[in-house]
């Protein structure tokens, strides 16, 4: 998107009043992430109503442990979200390993590439180790390339696998770990000067 070549983005918590801007942008990131892996009918039904009730409960009854992060452009519009929190789902043998999950980081197309998502992943990351909630984990489709190749640069490594259905779609569904979260660091700073 064009009308973002020359916007800084800053990074704050979310807070109650981002509830309607994240049920938006949500639904934008998923049509345009997960296009060619899920149905068209499916995604082109997605709406921003149904994503509400889901926002309400996290950003006005947040549980201890969880952690909403907000892309936010100086106009106060919003390019992208990080969710992380309590382990929900843990891979197989993780429950004496994981302190954490990273749910999911969603960034408006139009902003890939320009290491917003590395710096989302940072701040999440070091707000972890300052909790002690590490190691983290996180789960996403094996046809989504593009984040796999995003963490992988930045030090994942695969923890497992699993068969899930989504939308009436079988897919692989695989579970990546961060292990030591000084070396999202180290490889970050490596990865500055190169899109991601």
């Amino acid at each position: 998107m064009a009308k973002f070549k020359h916007v800084h983005f800053g990074i704050r918590p979310a807070r109650p009043a981002d509830t309607e801007a994240l049920a938006n942008l949500h639904v934008a990131v998923w049509q345009s992430a997960y296009r060619g892996i899920l149905p068209d009918a499916y995604l082109d039904a997605l709406t921003s109503s149904q994503r509400l009730p889901f926002w309400q409960e996290i950003l006005h009854q947040p549980e201890p442990g969880r952690l909403t992060l907000v892309l936010q452009a100086e106009d106060g519009s919003l390019g992208g979200f990080l969710s992380a929190g309590p382990p929900r789902d843990l891979p197989p043998g993780g429950a004496a390993l994981y302190r954490s999950e990273l749910y999911a980081i969603n960034i408006l197309p139009g902003l890939h590439g320009r290491g917003h998502g590395r710096r989302l992943l940072l701040h999440a990351a070091n707000w972890m180790a300052e909790q002690h909630l590490t190691p983290f984990y996180l789960w996403l489709l094996a046809d989504n390339t593009k984040a796999r190749d995003f963490y992988e640069m930045l030090g994942a490594s695969l923890a497992a696998k699993r068969s899930v259905s989504l939308a009436g779609t079988r897919l692989t569904e695989l579970a990546y770990h961060f292990l030591d979260p000084a070396d999202i660091a180290r490889r970050a700073l490596k990865a500055a000067g190169r899109r991601l």
